[in-house]
């Protein structure tokens, strides 16, 4: 198991990981499971990153 250094780095690995079954599952609307571009833009705008 990691070692996380700081609370915020903790909960940030546990959001990304939330993310990616949120997306394995298909529970994202008007988004289709293939759609690579598509899954990207939704992990982007859920942590507010500049592409």
């Amino acid at each position: 198991m990691q070692t996380f250094r700081s609370f915020h780095t903790a909960e940030r690995t546990i959001e990304a990981i939330e993310a990616m079954h949120i997306l394995h599952k298909g529970q994202v609307k008007r988004l289709n499971g293939r759609d690579a571009m598509g899954q990207a833009k939704f992990v982007l705008s859920l942590f507010q990153i500049a592409a």
